[in-house]
């Protein structure tokens, strides 16, 4: 888990904006495995390591999903 300060959001995110301050999750799921479809997010078969699959929180930016 880490912080960081939004720059930049898509064309479909409404609950957040440039600026805002959050925190994120470090392990990113699917959402579309049987799993993730039957609630057990945190048995997601798809699961992306921050940090270990893709650029982790120290990096100079990171994209991760609206959820």
């Amino acid at each position: 888990e880490f912080v960081g300060e939004i720059v930049d959001v898509g064309s479909n995110v409404v609950d957040f904006k440039a600026s805002d301050v959050v925190s994120v999750e470090g392990h990113l799921v699917c959402g579309r495995c049987r799993n993730c479809m039957a609630g057990k997010r945190a048995l997601c078969a798809n699961t992306r390591g921050v940090g270990v699959n893709m650029d982790g929180g120290f990096a100079e930016f990171i994209a991760v999903p609206h959820t």
